[in-house]
């Protein structure tokens, strides 16, 4: 699909903008960890970002779609298992990332597997119908001139509390709610979830 280039320069400039914001609020969860792993790191801008400031956090990228320059190595991967063992890293980070699934609670399960302590997850949410509706026009939007492909599995906030205790993650920062401005029309979310010993 053709993207104006107006929207492209736009989406840009937007990423560049959350990136620096979310990476901050991302590194500050982090600080009690050494490892991470950026699932759905695209070209890894947020995973440097992460890392600046924090010589002793290191952080590799995967992704099923890696352009051909990236700020740090990104990994290709089938979207499905990820290509590491059990308890490789501290923490995975799913940084707007699970409502492009395919499977959502799939990728939880296998985040849950790879994360030796945490899983870190920044999404969105959405209350009802009108605001589901702009939510996923914003995304579609907002990824097709990186040719990201949508899917639109978005959750209200109650359904994020249950996958998540679903797959043995226990939330350990509230609010879940992550608007960056009080008049946000769509809903964030910045969930720190701790894995829940068998």
């Amino acid at each position: 699909m053709f993207t104006p280039k107006f929207i492209k320069k736009h989406n840009i400039k937007a990423r560049k903008q959350r990136t620096s914001k979310i990476s901050k609020d991302i590194a500050f969860l982090l600080s009690d960890v050494k490892t991470f792993l950026d699932v759905g790191a695209f070209d890894g801008m947020m995973t440097k970002k992460i890392m600046q400031g924090n010589n002793k956090l290191k952080g590799k990228g995967i992704d099923i779609l890696v352009p051909k320059k990236t700020y740090v190595p990104v990994k290709k991967y089938n979207g499905k298992k990820i290509p590491y063992p059990d308890k490789s890293f501290d923490a995975i980070l799913l940084i707007d990332v699970v409502h492009h699934a395919e499977n959502p609670d799939a990728l939880l399960k296998e985040a849950a597997r790879v994360a030796k302590k945490y899983v870190i997850i920044k999404d969105h949410y959405y209350k009802g119908f009108i605001d589901k509706m702009i939510l996923s026009a914003v995304d579609f939007i907002g990824n097709e001139s990186f040719n990201i492909k949508v899917k639109f599995h978005f959750f209200k906030i109650d359904e994020w509390k249950n996958i998540l205790r679903k797959n043995k993650l226990k939330i350990v920062n509230y609010p879940i709610e992550y608007n960056q401005k009080k008049k946000d029309i769509i809903g964030h979310v910045l969930i720190k979830v701790l894995k829940v010993k068998k």
